[in-house]
Protein backbone atom coordinates (compact mmCIF):
# COMPACT_ATOMS: atom_id res chain seq x y z
CA UNK A 1 0.00 0.00 0.00
CA UNK A 2 2.75 2.15 0.97
CA UNK A 3 4.56 1.71 -2.50
CA UNK A 4 1.28 2.57 -4.24
CA UNK A 5 1.01 6.04 -2.04
CA UNK A 6 4.31 6.81 -2.75
CA UNK A 7 3.65 6.31 -6.68
CA UNK A 8 0.50 7.76 -6.90
CA UNK A 9 2.56 10.91 -4.85
CA UNK A 10 5.07 10.82 -7.49
CA UNK A 11 2.43 10.57 -10.31
CA UNK A 12 0.37 13.60 -8.43
CA UNK A 13 4.23 15.82 -8.50
CA UNK A 14 5.33 14.64 -12.57
CA UNK A 15 2.01 16.10 -13.96
CA UNK A 16 1.27 18.77 -11.15
CA UNK A 17 -2.26 17.77 -11.04
CA UNK A 18 -4.51 19.24 -7.97
CA UNK A 19 -6.61 16.10 -8.26
CA UNK A 20 -3.71 13.64 -8.35
CA UNK A 21 -3.05 15.31 -5.35
CA UNK A 22 -6.09 14.82 -3.72
CA UNK A 23 -6.19 10.82 -4.88
CA UNK A 24 -2.68 10.16 -3.21
CA UNK A 25 -3.29 11.86 0.15
CA UNK A 26 -6.77 10.24 0.27
CA UNK A 27 -4.51 6.69 0.24
CA UNK A 28 -2.57 8.24 2.72
CA UNK A 29 -5.00 9.47 4.96
CA UNK A 30 -6.50 5.68 4.84
CA UNK A 31 -3.24 4.00 5.33
CA UNK A 32 -2.41 6.21 8.66
CA UNK A 33 -6.31 5.12 9.43
CA UNK A 34 -5.31 1.19 8.92
CA UNK A 35 -1.99 1.66 11.04
CA UNK A 36 -3.98 3.44 14.04
CA UNK A 37 -2.03 6.81 13.18
CA UNK A 38 -5.37 8.41 13.83
CA UNK A 39 -4.39 12.37 14.15
CA UNK A 40 -2.67 11.64 10.85
CA UNK A 41 -5.05 10.36 9.11
CA UNK A 42 -7.27 13.03 10.06
CA UNK A 43 -4.97 15.63 9.24
CA UNK A 44 -3.99 14.00 5.74
CA UNK A 45 -7.92 13.65 4.91
CA UNK A 46 -8.67 17.23 6.00
CA UNK A 47 -6.49 18.52 3.56
CA UNK A 48 -8.08 16.22 0.74
CA UNK A 49 -11.56 17.49 1.91
CA UNK A 50 -9.61 21.41 0.97
CA UNK A 51 -8.06 20.09 -2.55
CA UNK A 52 -11.80 18.40 -3.20
CA UNK A 53 -13.20 21.36 -2.86
CA UNK A 54 -11.06 23.79 -4.63
CA UNK A 55 -11.43 20.56 -7.73
CA UNK A 56 -15.05 20.16 -7.32
CA UNK A 57 -14.32 17.00 -7.04
CA UNK A 58 -17.59 15.59 -5.75
CA UNK A 59 -16.68 11.88 -5.55
CA UNK A 60 -13.19 12.34 -3.90
CA UNK A 61 -15.26 14.91 -0.97
CA UNK A 62 -17.67 12.84 0.05
CA UNK A 63 -15.36 10.00 0.70
CA UNK A 64 -12.89 11.89 2.64
CA UNK A 65 -15.92 13.55 5.01
CA UNK A 66 -17.00 9.64 5.49
CA UNK A 67 -13.73 9.09 6.73
CA UNK A 68 -13.24 11.61 8.51
CA UNK A 69 -16.64 10.84 10.33
CA UNK A 70 -15.32 7.20 11.44
CA UNK A 71 -12.39 9.48 13.09
CA UNK A 72 -14.27 12.22 14.98
CA UNK A 73 -13.76 11.73 18.49
CA UNK A 74 -17.28 13.28 19.11
CA UNK A 75 -20.32 12.59 17.88
CA UNK A 76 -20.70 16.26 16.81
CA UNK A 77 -17.84 16.53 14.52
CA UNK A 78 -18.67 12.81 13.36
CA UNK A 79 -22.71 14.52 12.49
CA UNK A 80 -20.79 16.98 10.83
CA UNK A 81 -18.61 15.16 8.31
CA UNK A 82 -21.80 12.79 8.14
CA UNK A 83 -24.16 15.29 6.74
CA UNK A 84 -21.73 16.74 4.14
CA UNK A 85 -21.18 13.58 3.18
CA UNK A 86 -24.44 12.75 2.66
CA UNK A 87 -25.14 16.36 0.42
CA UNK A 88 -22.34 15.94 -1.26
CA UNK A 89 -23.62 12.30 -2.56
CA UNK A 90 -27.11 14.10 -3.38
CA UNK A 91 -25.94 16.76 -5.43
CA UNK A 92 -24.10 14.63 -7.39
CA UNK A 93 -27.22 11.69 -7.77
CA UNK A 94 -29.45 14.86 -8.48
CA UNK A 95 -28.47 15.69 -12.13
CA UNK A 96 -28.21 12.09 -12.83
CA UNK A 97 -31.51 11.87 -15.49
CA UNK A 98 -32.08 8.05 -15.32
CA UNK A 99 -33.96 6.90 -12.12
CA UNK A 100 -33.15 3.45 -12.37
CA UNK A 101 -29.34 4.58 -12.60
CA UNK A 102 -30.04 7.16 -9.77
CA UNK A 103 -31.56 4.31 -7.78
CA UNK A 104 -28.57 1.80 -8.22
CA UNK A 105 -26.13 4.88 -7.33
CA UNK A 106 -27.86 6.07 -4.15
CA UNK A 107 -28.29 2.50 -3.18
CA UNK A 108 -24.76 0.70 -3.67
CA UNK A 109 -23.92 0.16 0.20
CA UNK A 110 -21.14 2.87 0.89
CA UNK A 111 -23.73 5.46 -0.80
CA UNK A 112 -26.81 3.44 1.90
CA UNK A 113 -24.43 3.28 4.76
CA UNK A 114 -23.64 7.59 4.59
CA UNK A 115 -27.45 8.27 4.04
CA UNK A 116 -28.55 6.14 6.65
CA UNK A 117 -25.55 7.61 9.06
CA UNK A 118 -27.09 10.77 8.35
CA UNK A 119 -30.31 10.36 9.04
CA UNK A 120 -30.05 9.09 12.47
CA UNK A 121 -27.57 12.46 13.23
Amino acid sequence: ARQHITELSTLADEKERTTYHADALYALGLYYQKMSAYGAATEVLTKVCVLTSETQRSNRLWQAHAALAILADNDAIAAVHNRIAAETIRQIAAPIEDKRLQEIFLNAEPIRAILNTSHTT
